[in-house]
């Protein structure tokens, strides 16, 4: 599960990074729904981030941690 969240995360990353990248210079001339086009794109860049940074800390090992016996 943790793989599948840094890898739906990085391509949620790119596809709306790469999505946005022509129209940032653009964006005071973009009609109301052209902005609205950005923010959420936007936004689904940071719910990859989030995914990336969930998939890292469940990677991540765990240190002083006791097992029981």
């Amino acid at each position: 599960m943790r793989k599948t969240l840094l890898f739906v995360g990085i391509l949620f990353m790119l596809f709306s990074l790469l999505s946005i990248i022509p129209y940032i210079s653009d964006y005071e001339v973009l009609s109301e729904y052209g902005k609205g086009f950005i923010v959420g794109k936007f936004l689904l860049m940071l719910v990859g981030l989030l995914m990336v940074i969930i998939g890292i800390k469940k990677t991540a090992p765990r240190k002083n941690v006791q097992k029981d016996k």
